[in-house]
């Protein structure tokens, strides 16, 4: 089938004619692939599209293509196909070690508007995407302004990030969506653009990416549900929440993009979607062959109308958010577990009187360093810094003391809390939780993060 751009300008003059609007359009059970074929215009060489899209890809008919099944396909009979090969690029990524195979929503089908609440929805297939380290994007949102101007600027990322770059243990709570649970191997993440007070990059935003969504290697050869909302605000009144499979794994506030394009190309942030690697940042030489599937893609006004588990099944229950460790699920939302201890039976003044207690902190590959000595008291089973307490704190530390909680029970079992940051350049607290036994030598310890133990010794005073 042979790509007539006046023929899909004409078929776009006549929806608005009939008064159809985008929203109803691009909320049709139809509107990603469903129905549509691939468009390829060989006289204008703009590579592969579908109709409603721009091509933002190689020539290369293998660059994408609409397929129905025995190709994976998550609802209905056909799905979207993008593959890039070593040495695909695409206009200006040609000089700038660049490579994409994407498509991007055509101005009239554009629904965001900064600060107006709006939902997406799609579904992501893997392939051949590899983990190791090709810091690619598997969908953003720009904010339009012209190429001209050098600042057609991401403002909405899904990145894959190399594990062993991510410094999420170090990133700000107020910024990071800490509170609900993730994995360590989570390696797609969203990441803010450059705008407004994020130019600035640094591990208390952790290099501006706020959420861990998914496992690429854990979910290759397996779909991927993603809804995203939000209102691309200018101001701390910003949102963006994800789900991934049913499950919330982002809740980020504050500003997305700190002004509104005056002269941009679209009337909001444009959607684009497929595989787009930036060799630069490769940490390996050659890119492998990466071959994506996307399905479902819809845009709407609420979760019901984007999210396919509750289109396939309209009694289809959203499980609550799974919050993170030293948070709860309060009122389908976490909030700071004010509990700071486990339920312990039988809370018991046997072991009360006063300790001198050493504060270690130790990483792999290095010795325990001592960064706090004290004078604690355990009375009536709880406790607490004596009164009396003579302290030594590390220099490069803040005193963790007041914050020290916790109690013990008949048998020596303890369960403490501290807020603490044992390098004092992290830039925020984290609350660690200590467990051990008093009566048998037992090493009392609580971690950091990945990376950081800390260990408390306990010495009986006379």
């Amino acid at each position: 089938m042979i790509y007539n751009p006046s023929v899909k300008k004409l078929f776009l003059l006549l929806l608005l004619s009939l008064g159809l609007s985008a929203i109803s359009y691009a909320s049709e059970s139809n509107y990603s692939s469903e129905g549509k074929k691939t468009l390829y215009d060989q006289m204008d060489s703009i590579g592969p599209t579908m109709s409603g899209y721009d091509s933002y890809m190689s020539t290369w008919k293998h660059a994408f293509k609409v397929v129905d099944k025995p190709y994976p396909v998550r609802y209905g009979t056909t799905s979207e196909r993008y593959e890039l090969r070593e040495g695909d690029c695409y206009g200006w990524d040609c000089e700038n070690m660049a490579a994409r195979s994407e498509l991007v929503l055509q101005k009239q089908l554009v629904q965001a508007r900064y600060n107006q609440d709006i939902w997406y929805g799609w579904s992501f297939y893997n392939e051949t995407i590899p983990t190791i380290g090709l810091y690619n994007v598997i969908g953003q949102w720009k904010n339009g302004m012209p190429t001209s101007t050098g600042s057609n600027n991401p403002m909405l990322v899904l990145r894959q990030t190399p594990l062993k770059s991510s410094i999420w243990y170090w990133c700000d709570n107020s910024f990071c969506s800490r509170h609900l649970k993730t994995q360590d191997n989570w390696d797609v993440f969203l990441q803010l653009g450059k705008g407004g007070k994020f130019k600035s990059q640094g591990n208390s935003n952790n290099w501006n990416s706020p959420c861990r969504l998914f496992s690429m290697e854990e979910n290759q050869g397996k779909w991927v549900d993603i809804v995203i909302n939000t209102n691309f605000g200018t101001d701390e009144d910003g949102y963006v929440n994800i789900w991934i499979n049913g499950n919330k794994r982002c809740e980020y506030r504050g500003v997305i993009q700190d002004y509104i394009p005056s002269n941009a190309l679209y009337p909001g942030p444009s959607h684009r979607r497929g595989v787009f690697i930036n060799n630069s940042k490769m940490t390996s030489k050659t890119l492998p062959t990466l071959i994506a599937y996307y399905d479902e893609f819809r845009i709407g006004k609420s979760r019901k109308e984007v999210d396919i588990r509750m289109i396939e099944d309209p009694n289809y229950q959203p499980p609550k958010d799974k919050c993170a460790k030293g948070f709860i699920n309060t009122n389908d939302s976490c909030t700071v577990d004010t509990v700071d201890t486990v339920d312990i039976v039988d809370i018991s003044n046997k072991y009360d009187g006063q300790y001198t207690m050493y504060l270690y902190r130790s990483y792999p590959g290095s010795n325990d360093k001592n960064i706090v000595n004290a004078t604690i008291e355990i009375k009536g089973g709880f406790v607490k810094v004596s009164d009396n307490s003579d302290r030594w704190i590390h220099r490069k530390i803040d005193d963790p003391l007041d914050s020290l909680k916790g109690e013990v029970d008949t048998e020596g079992n303890l369960n403490w809390s501290m807020e603490i940051d044992p390098w004092k350049k992290s830039q925020f607290i984290h609350k660690v939780i200590f467990g051990g036994i008093l009566n048998n030598d037992e090493p009392i310890t609580g971690k950091y993060d990945e990376g950081t133990v800390l260990r408390i010794e306990l010495k009986k005073k006379d």
